[in-house]
């Protein structure tokens, strides 16, 4: 049997009651649930919610819709995955979320196809490792055996709180995802704030007049036509809820500054210090990737940069570098990108969110970049936070150079003969520069 179990509940941090808010005539899980019961693949819908009293209201609303009610753990989501799996006696368990009113019958049943036709060859089927579909269009499939073993084995709270990160964070599953062929995925159709449910308000308030039964394509038009209605939550980073259950796995978070980004046939991808005039940024990410596989618990790894003076047809520097990372084996869940930083005052601005009470960063750029880094950090009022934060030891300062150099041998000559080159003499030479006008309060650039 394929259940479809949809968790939800009232207790949400970032838009608390959500569940209950109103798209049109309908509450946000009402929509999800009869989105659901339209996949021709699902044979039943569970509505899996938590034990608490104020999440009786969701009980009642699934007795309204004439669909399963299972109650369990508030926070521990694997449980109450398994137990409702379990229960409802699921061969093949279809995960989706009670914030997704959008959700398209149709993607349901496409990842649901992919699953039933590779399952002797997989254990876990999803659309989104990497995602291409608008955040809100997530389907997971997999089969019990498999939730079973991660209820069993799953010890982070990451893993618990998530569902489903133990199936492709160990490699202990087979799994395979399915991709669109147009990368849709920074659009988000979610609703975890209140600039979401403002944006699908509107897109409701569009499409429903003329199509009551609007999928996928039908808002993707809508937002090509009005793209300033995409602007409305497209600051928001996606699985930002799961971004913060990670670093409670973790104390320890990664600064990755972006730099320079060249495009190399049909791809763009960060500099190395063999392109002539280059400044070999790569070296950052390399750094990363070393020091990431080197811990058992995973760090955060922050990735920062816009597209500074790139064409406006190029993805940000964050982007490519997210992409290089991943090649490397960086899972990409543990990648959070920040895109809207111009210059590197911008991007240790911007990464003060990423801060917590306790717990160190390491800020990871080129060695000749660490001196006006450090400088910025001193001489600006806005950076104080940062400054406690070196004072203290709990923010390393760190040259890529130095990471990579210890990792892999090979690369130190000629690491250090690139340092003796004239190009690396003149750009030492602007960074000095650029110390001095820190401290006098004078610059204004880069």
């Amino acid at each position: 049997m394929i259940v479809a179990i949809i968790q939800s509940r009232m207790g949400s941090t970032r838009l608390p009651g959500k569940m209950l808010r109103k798209i049109g005539d309908k509450t946000l899980l009402e929509h999800v649930v009869l989105r659901a019961t339209h996949a021709k693949t699902i044979s039943s819908v569970v509505i899996a919610t938590t034990d608490q009293p104020e999440d009786d209201v969701l009980a009642s609303i699934a007795k309204k819709l004439g669909v399963v009610c299972f109650r369990g753990s508030e926070h521990d989501v694997l449980d109450r995955y398994y137990k409702a799996a379990k229960q409802y006696r699921a061969d093949t368990v279809v995960r989706l979320t009670g914030d997704c009113p959008f959700i398209d019958p149709e993607i349901i049943d496409r990842v649901v196809n992919a699953y039933l036709k590779s399952k002797k060859k997989v254990d876990y089927v999803s659309n989104v490792h990497p995602p291409t579909f608008p955040d809100g269009m997530d389907v997971e499939v997999f089969s019990f055996s498999a939730l079973e073993r991660a209820w069993k084995e799953a010890k982070l709270p990451s893993e618990r709180e998530h569902v489903t990160p133990f199936f492709y964070g160990h490699g202990l599953f087979r799994v395979k995802n399915v991709r669109d062929p147009n990368d849709n995925s920074g659009i988000r159709l979610t609703v975890d704030t209140h600039e979401d449910f403002r944006l699908v308000r509107k897109i409701y308030a569009e499409l429903f007049t003329s199509n009551r039964s609007f999928d996928l394509k039908d808002i993707l038009a809508l937002l090509k036509q009005r793209p300033e209605l995409a602007l409305i939550n497209g600051h928001l980073l996606r699985n930002e809820g799961y971004v913060k259950s990670i670093r409670k796995d973790s104390t320890e978070v990664y600064l990755v500054l972006g730099g320079t980004a060249r495009k190399g046939g049909d791809r763009w991808c960060t500099t190395l210090f063999e392109h002539k005039g280059d400044l070999g940024d790569r070296l950052r990410v390399t750094a990363a990737a070393m020091l990431y596989h080197a811990k058992s618990i995973k760090p955060v790894v922050v990735v920062l940069g816009g597209r500074g003076t790139l064409p406006p047809e190029a993805p940000t520097v964050a982007k490519i570098i997210e992409e290089e990372l991943v090649s490397l084996g960086v899972l990409k869940e543990y990648v959070v990108r920040e895109e809207k930083s111009r210059n590197t005052f911008e991007q240790l601005y911007n990464s003060l969110p990423f801060l917590s009470d306790s717990g160190t960063m390491t800020l990871i750029s080129n060695r000749y970049h660490l001196p006006r880094i450090r400088a910025f950090i001193h001489n600006r009022a806005e950076l104080v936070p940062l400054k406690q934060l070196l004072l203290t030891k709990r923010l390393m300062l760190v040259g890529a150079e130095t990471i990579v150099g210890k990792k892999d041998a090979s690369l130190t000559a000629q690491i250090k003969d690139w340092y003796r080159s004239s190009r690396v003499s003149e750009i030492i030479k602007s960074e000095e520069k650029g110390v001095k006008e820190i401290k006098r309060g004078l610059y204004t650039s880069t």
